[in-house]
């Protein structure tokens, strides 16, 4: 595969050079591989399956599945907790933070989460590289 990068000149022309693809690079941004990432909240997880999925749970336990359409492409992943604060859209009180190993040739992750306080939270997912994975929302009654 060759990439073509347009150079101009000191003369103002374009030198038309080629340069060769190297080191695996396709040219595109690493970042852009959690774009079509989701974080989906369920009572549990069998056999790999989300059950009972939704955005409103009782206090405890609050599995979590991140997918992918790609590989994860990191084997370890951060979570950040956060609470919304009292009227405010604003998410500014911190819950807690969670280290976790993945399979990084997986598009999916699980675990699980205790919120034992009732409210709104905001949980984001970071890769090794604290690069945002996904985020989603859960409210506790």
């Amino acid at each position: 595969v060759i990439l073509k990068s347009t150079h101009q000149a000191k003369n103002g022309k374009d030198s038309g050079s080629q340069q060769t693809k190297q080191n695996g690079f396709t040219g595109k941004d690493p970042d852009r591989s959690y774009y079509n990432a989701k974080t989906i909240f369920c009572r549990s997880v069998v056999n790999g399956t989300p059950m009972d999925t939704g955005s409103v749970f009782r206090a405890g336990e609050v599995n979590v599945e991140i997918i992918n359409d790609k590989a994860l492409a990191s084997d370890s992943m951060t979570v950040d907790v956060f609470k919304k604060g009292y009227q405010t859209e604003k998410y500014p009180i911190y819950v807690t933070s969670k280290n976790f190993r993945i399979d990084a040739i997986q598009n999916k992750a699980y675990f699980t989460l205790t919120l034992d306080q009732t409210g709104e939270y905001r949980v984001m997912c970071y890769n090794r590289r604290s690069q945002m994975i996904s985020e989603g929302f859960v409210t506790i009654r």
